[in-house]
């Protein structure tokens, strides 16, 4: 379920992109226009590095934990490290 909300999320961020132009501003665009843009370009990245580390760290552990395995969780955990580590703005 979780994955196809994040699909749909995705389709939604692309439909923002391509309705604003990429978010280009015009030429005659106001600081309030710029800033706009700016915060959904954010929003837009901060949902992928969300839905990456949902995708590819949380939820294979979370499975990993109902489904026991050969391969400990500790043994993962310098990936799951870095992917969770907050990137430098």
């Amino acid at each position: 379920m979780m994955m196809l909300e994040h699909d749909q999320a995705g389709e939604l961020l692309a439909d923002l992109r391509v309705s604003s132009g990429g978010y280009t501003v015009p030429a005659d665009g106001c600081t309030s226009y710029r800033s706009l843009y700016d915060r959904l370009a954010a929003l837009e990245e901060d949902t992928h590095v969300h839905i990456h580390k949902e995708n590819h760290v949380l939820f294979p552990d979370a499975l990993a934990l109902a489904e026991p395995d050969d391969q400990p969780l500790t043994s993962r955990a310098p990936e799951r490290a870095r992917l969770l580590r907050p990137r430098p703005s």
